[in-house]
């Protein structure tokens, strides 16, 4: 039950992690989409067109926090049958 936990929770780390190196030009190239990427290039057209920061931003923050609760939901889960 904890390496499917920690498992659950590193999906997310690496997800952040990747997209902050995407972000700082890093990471994947410009061609393939990432999330990183794709709030980097929309930052220059932040005031005229928000969405384009803040769709790929939630969608990354969502994505994270859904396997987080995932990790958390199985550790409850894993253990309680355990016990």
């Amino acid at each position: 039950p904890p390496l499917i936990t920690v498992g659950c929770l590193q999906v997310g780390t690496a997800m952040l992690t990747e997209a902050g190196l995407s972000y700082l030009g890093l990471g994947v190239k410009i061609p393939t989409p990432t999330w990183g990427n794709m709030i980097a290039n929309g930052q220059s057209l932040l005031l005229g067109h928000p969405a384009l920061v803040f769709i790929p931003a939630i969608a990354l923050f969502l994505t994270v926090v859904s396997f987080n609760l995932l990790g958390n939901g199985l550790r409850e889960t894993l253990t309680s049958e355990v016990s």
